[in-house]
C-alpha cells in the first residue's frame, strides 16, 4: 500500500478531524509530553500536520527534523514553515535505508500512520530500531496506527498488542495502554538508555 501524494490525500492529512478526532495537534503533542526546547524527529512527516505545531511548541531553542521519503512533501513543509515564520524546522530526505540523523539526537519523535507502509515486519522493526537509535535515554516516541478492521484489505495493519510487542523487541517501554481515536490508536513509547545504538547511514 502506498500513499497517493495528490491534493486530496494532502488535504486529508491536514484535516484535524480526520487525523485526531478534532483534538488540535498542539494539545495532542503537549499531552504526549512535548516540551519547549525539545529536539523532535517527525518520521514520515508528510505535509507537516504535526511538524509545524511541534515547531511552535518547542520554540526557538528547540528543533524539528521533518523526515520523509518524498521530496515533494519536504518541499511543502519548507514552504509552510517559511510562511509561518518558523526557522527551527529542518527537512531530511530519507531513501528508506536508515535516517541520516545522529544517534541520541532527539528528545521526542513522531511516527504517525507510517509503519503500515513498511513492506513487512522486518521493515517495521528496522524502522522502529532506527527511531530508537536517534532517541536520548528517556526520550518519548508517539506512534499512531490504524486499528485493523475485519473488512480491511490492508493486512499490514497491526493490532495494539502486536505494536506493543514490536516496541518491546526494539528496546522501548510503553508508557501505558493505547489511546483510541476513532479507528486509530496511539502509543507513547519511552526509549531505554542505549536503545539499539548503531551508526546512522
Amino acid at each position: 500500500m502506498s500513499p497517493r501524494y495528490d491534493a486530496e490525500w494532502i488535504g486529508n492529512l491536514l484535516d484535524t478531524e480526520r487525523r485526531l478526532g478534532g483534538v488540535g495537534p498542539e494539545e495532542f503533542l503537549k499531552n504526549a509530553g512535548l516540551r519547549s526546547g525539545d529536539t523532535v524527529v517527525d518520521v514520515g512527516c508528510g505535509p507537516g500536520f504535526m511538524t509545524l505545531p511541534a515547531a511552535e511548541l518547542v520554540g526557538p531553542n528547540g528543533r524539528v527534523y521533518a523526515v520523509d521519503i518524498k521530496q515533494s512533501m519536504l518541499n511543502l513543509v519548507d514552504t509552510r514553515a517559511a510562511e509561518a515564520g518558523l526557522k527551527n524546522v529542518t527537512t531530511v530526505f530519507n531513501a528508506g535505508e536508515g535516517i541520516s540523523l545522529p544517534d541520541g539526537v532527539a528528545d521526542f519523535a513522531l511516527c504517525g500512520l507510517v509503519l503500515h507502509y513498511c513492506p513487512d515486519e522486518a521493515g517495521r522493526e528496522a524502522l522502529v530500531r532506527d527511531i530508537g537509535r536517534m532517541m536520548k535515554p528517556g526520550g518519548r516516541v508517539l506512534f499512531i496506527e490504524h486499528i485493523p478492521q475485519p473488512a480491511d484489505d490492508a493486512k499490514d495493519r497491526m493490532t495494539p498488542e502486536a505494536m506493543t510487542a514490536l516496541l518491546t523487541r526494539a528496546g522501548f517501554e510503553t508508557s501505558g495502554p493505547p489511546e483510541l481515536i476513532g479507528r486509530k490508536y496511539v502509543l507513547v513509547a519511552i526509549a531505554h538508555a542505549g536503545c539499539h545504538r548503531q551508526t546512522a547511514v
